[in-house]
């Protein structure tokens, strides 16, 4: 849901619905919170998340994960990358 949201453009939606990911699987949503904060414009959050990102998985790498968007929207994928 929150990935649904997000990709809606409705940010103050998908927060709700990843915070109820984290809770459910914690640290499995630490990407999409720093993604959405970086797309609504709250860079300090988004690093926050960056940080706890690497935190959580040290080995994480933007190609790495990459290889787990089983997604046909490529340029919505590339826009994550980036």
């Amino acid at each position: 849901m929150g990935y649904a949201c997000r990709c809606a453009g409705r940010h103050e939606d998908a927060i709700p619905a990843f915070e109820a990911y984290e809770r459910a699987s914690p640290g499995r949503g630490v990407t999409d919170f720093a993604i959405t904060d970086h797309e609504r414009g709250a860079g300090a959050d988004a690093r926050e998340w960056a940080a706890r990102l690497l935190e959580t998985d040290p080995g994480f790498t933007i190609s790495g994960w990459r290889r787990t968007q089983f997604r046909s929207d490529l340029a919505g994928v590339a826009r994550d990358i980036a």
